[in-house]
């Protein structure tokens, strides 16, 4: 998928670190709603691989993905007309109003047609996706989370202070490791100005917790405002480089066999890096 993407997207580095940030993100609240359909075309979810092309679109064509709202339906209505033209036939499907532009844009069109290989089933075709699924995770559909929804990410310039949509002020800092409400986060990591945390490449092998495991013990669902509040004590296994700035509004100095106890949404992400380990309550 990434080769496919990576070439309409010009090859573009920022583009391309601007759609994995987005695709990351956008995989995350999908596995937490439960939406990512592992049976790849043939469930009432989406698949990753359409997951990715709507993503490309998103940041390609965020207008387009807009008018989608109110007209989800014309989203394979548009990949059909893609494909058939493509072929040189002559296409008979009808569209709405607020998309009817858009086959006429040449972006679109390619990016519609991206993996349809005319397999069965296939997971890259939007012909049987849960388009409102696709929206409800897009930053384009003010759908997507609310102010309670928190997300830890990496500032990768100086942006000083912003205020919070839980009316706090952050004062980032590049290379900082900070929670924020993620209707203050999505923007960042759209212009290219934070990243979520990456698993480290020389990340321990003795680290072999499932984070799937360890959100669902933690919470029914980790979505909801009072999660934050939810303390666990981790284990630091490796110095950590920045300050961490907690959702508690604490910050934290964590170096290696420090033993800390911190809010759930900010000990996840130094567990998945390698940097600690949870210990069993």
């Amino acid at each position: 998928m990434s080769t496919l993407l990576s070439k309409r997207l010009n090859h573009n580095p920022r583009y391309i670190k601007k759609f994995v940030n987005m695709y990351r993100f956008q995989t995350l609240l999908a596995k937490e709603r439960g939406i990512i359909d592992r049976n790849r075309g043939i469930g009432i979810g989406i698949t990753v691989e359409q997951l990715g092309k709507f993503v490309a679109l998103s940041l390609q064509k965020p207008q387009f993905v807009s008018d989608l709202t109110n007209n989800p339906e014309d989203l394979s209505r548009l990949q059909e007309y893609a494909i058939e033209n493509s072929a040189d036939e002559e296409p008979d499907v009808t569209l709405s109003d607020a998309t009817r532009g858009w086959k006429d844009d040449e972006e679109v069109i390619t990016l519609l047609t991206i993996g349809c290989d005319g397999s069965t089933p296939d997971p890259y075709s939007f012909a049987n996706a849960n388009v409102e699924f696709l929206l409800q995770i897009s930053p384009e559909s003010n759908l997507t989370l609310s102010d309670e929804r928190r997300v830890t990410v990496r500032i990768l310039e100086p942006i000083g202070e912003i205020f919070g949509t839980d009316e706090r002020v952050y004062t980032l800092r590049k290379s900082q490791v900070v929670s924020l409400p993620a209707t203050n986060a999505i923007p960042l990591i759209e212009r290219g100005a934070a990243e979520l945390p990456e698993f480290d490449q020389d990340q321990p092998s003795d680290i072999s917790i499932d984070i799937d495991d360890f959100k669902e013990s933690q919470s029914n669902t980790f979505t909801g405002p009072s999660n934050d509040q939810k303390m666990t004590t981790i284990k630091m296994i490796r110095d950590h480089p920045d300050k961490i700035l907690s959702i508690d509004g604490q910050e934290y100095r964590a170096e290696r066999n420090d033993i800390i106890s911190l809010p759930v949404p900010d000990a996840i992400p130094l567990i998945q890096r390698g940097f600690a380990k949870r210990l069993e309550n």
